[in-house]
């Protein structure tokens, strides 16, 4: 996909979300609003880097390239993480990784480039050519781990919440949120397919 054809889908998905949202429909967020979201949180906490775990195609990595001075990205898949670093390349601020984000987000955060981070936390199996690591969703291990950076971290967005407590494998809504709270005394911002702190 080259960056026209992605702008104009994330334009089309943009306009889909709010048209949903006007209709108080239910909402699974597409990428390009996902962007606006996490590049919000960015503006208003001064984030320099983006910590996307869950590269997947790598979609929200190009876009967060003008936004951000450092991004970086891990997938668990092999084939997709080559994929998506193979597109990926010609961003000279984007560092792409392989492998399970529970053991590299420790390294993404040593990263001389990490600063003040903005985290996107989208891990989770979802069927498909996704991978499926030991736990199907991890988000409240690497709440742990970014509890120990969490004087580095400006936000957390955390994809597909409407996920969270249904599906198999996957922490509760109130355990999620639980962690959430136990690393910020700030409240997080809530919707229906997306979970926000900052």
């Amino acid at each position: 996909m080259n960056a026209r054809q992605m702008w104009a889908t994330g334009l089309a998905g943009y306009l889909l979300d709010l048209s949903r949202f006007a209709k108080g429909g239910p909402l699974n967020l597409h990428s390009l609003t996902k962007y606006r979201v996490i590049n919000a949180l960015a503006r208003r906490g001064g984030g320099t880097c983006l910590i996307e775990i869950g590269t997947f195609l790598g979609i929200t990595a190009a876009r967060c390239t003008r936004a951000f001075d450092t991004v970086l990205t891990v997938d668990l898949d092999a084939q997709l993480a080559a994929l998506a670093a193979k597109g990926l390349a010609k961003f000279r601020n984007v560092t792409a990784y392989q492998g399970d984000a529970v053991t590299l987000l420790p390294q993404m955060l040593a990263h001389p480039g990490a600063g003040k981070a903005v985290v996107f936390l989208d891990a989770h199996y979802c069927g498909g050519n996704t991978a499926r690591g030991e736990l199907p969703e991890p988000a409240l291990d690497e709440l742990d781990i970014l509890a120990r950076h969490r004087d580095r971290i400006v936000g957390i967005v955390i994809d597909d919440f409407r996920c969270v407590g249904v599906e198999e494998g996957f922490p509760t809504n109130a355990q999620l949120l639980a962690a959430a709270e136990a690393h910020s005394p700030i409240p997080p911002l809530r919707s229906g397919h997306c979970a926000i702190r900052s």
